[in-house]
């Protein structure tokens, strides 16, 4: 049966959907304008940001015994905060994996460092991010270094040594490495053959408390890489 309305309730049923209908609008508006303002407040700080005021004169990078090195210089520095140190493995999504404190002196050449001991192998790409206080940032050329498959030799401590040396490299894989000790006269003085296994391995160099104090090399030999580093023995009681 078909209902029929008073015109009480049809009045009623009239003003609820034009309530209903402002309501809609408003909210439309509401945000719309809010959208509109973060768009303005984006470009605004957008346009706010400024390059870091920095003369990076050089930066270069190397391979070397187990760790990436790399080095830069800068003649000038206005308010400058630090350096970030990034890398990546595909030379498009870098990660940060350093800070470098800035010296902050104008018109002055200033050197820096940093060592990267958890290089991939294989191609790693370098870039900096330079900051000054202010937050305004700049970023530098992008370097691409490639670090040796194989043996890495990470460090060798305590050096100078006493009564022994321990060495801590990684393999690409199972192996076994010959490690020797060579005097300044180049001659093989200690000679030992371990095994070894893929990752970091820790080896304690045997028999060389009895050594005289100078200066040596320590030579690690795998199947396919050789690897020298300078020792120093000391005195001991």
């Amino acid at each position: 049966m078909k209902k029929f309305f008073t015109p009480q309730e049809k009045y009623l049923q009239l003003r609820w959907c034009k309530t209903l209908a402002f309501t809609t609008l408003m909210l439309l508006f509401i945000t719309t304008t809010l959208s509109a303002q973060d768009s303005t407040a984006n470009t605004i700080n957008a346009n706010n940001r400024r390059s870091s005021n920095v003369n990076l004169q050089l930066f270069t990078g190397g391979y070397s015994s187990g760790f990436v090195q790399m080095n830069w210089t800068t003649t000038s520095e206005n308010e400058m905060s630090h350096f970030e140190v990034e890398r990546s493995t595909d030379g498009t999504n870098f990660r940060q994996i350093g800070k470098v404190l800035a010296k902050g002196d104008k018109e002055v050449t200033s050197n820096y460092t940093f060592l990267d001991i958890l290089a991939e192998k294989g191609s790693n790409f370098y870039r900096l991010v330079m900051i000054d206080k202010d937050g305004n940032l700049s970023y530098s050329k992008m370097i691409t270094i490639s670090v040796e498959k194989g043996l890495s030799l990470f460090v060798v401590y305590p050096n100078p040594f006493g009564k022994r040396v321990q060495v801590k490299f990684r393999m690409d894989n199972d192996d076994q490495v010959t490690m020797n000790i060579i005097n300044e006269a180049g001659a093989v003085i200690r000679t030992q053959h371990d095994p070894v296994t893929k990752g970091d391995n820790l080896i304690i160099m045997r028999n060389v408390d009895n050594l005289p104090p100078g200066i040596y090399y320590l030579e690690v030999i795998s199947k396919d890489k050789k690897l020298r580093t300078k020792l120093v023995k000391q005195q001991t009681e």
